[in-house]
């Protein structure tokens, strides 16, 4: 099952776009894992849906994918913008356990992403190691900066 629309987020106070996609028989009387699914830099929630197998692999699996949007915000709060980070690792948890029988594991918590997608993957995973069992990255985009200093 493909659902796609926008939900009000407290957090971000506003809506905001979201795809979730369910096996075909859902269940109440079972627990699902769940993936985080997050886009690249010009994507939206609904980039992975149109441009890979995600949504013929969940039609027979255990798995709930959630496909927020976040813009271009690299899932991060952002000093003059919306608190993205939140709303991905705080926020956005709570909303879908409460529409969907979603395994509260941490081994059945999984988020992935590609491009800044991966980014936002890694640094959820990172800042939130109790939350997550996996995390999965693709063409992450990672800065790496070196300071040098000269000892006199």
């Amino acid at each position: 099952m493909k659902l796609s629309g926008t939900i009000f987020s407290n957090v971000l106070e506003k809506d905001i776009g979201i795809t979730i996609i369910t096996p075909n028989d859902l269940s109440k009387q079972k627990q699902y894992k769940v993936a985080y699914v997050l886009h690249r830099l010009c994507g939206n929630n609904k980039t992975w849906l149109d441009y890979s197998m995600l949504p013929v692999y969940a039609i027979e699996g255990n798995t709930i994918y959630v496909l927020p949007d976040a813009e271009r915000s690299f899932y991060t709060n952002m000093k003059y913008g919306f608190p993205y980070f939140d709303y991905i690792t705080e926020e956005l948890p709570l909303i879908c356990k409460n529409f969907f029988p979603i395994s509260s594991h941490q081994e059945d918590t999984i988020i992935l992403g590609g491009s800044m997608g991966g980014y936002g993957a890694l640094k959820c995973t990172l800042s939130k190691t109790e939350q997550y069992g996996i995390c999965g990255t693709f063409s992450s985009y990672c800065l790496l900066v070196t300071y040098s200093h000269r000892l006199c």
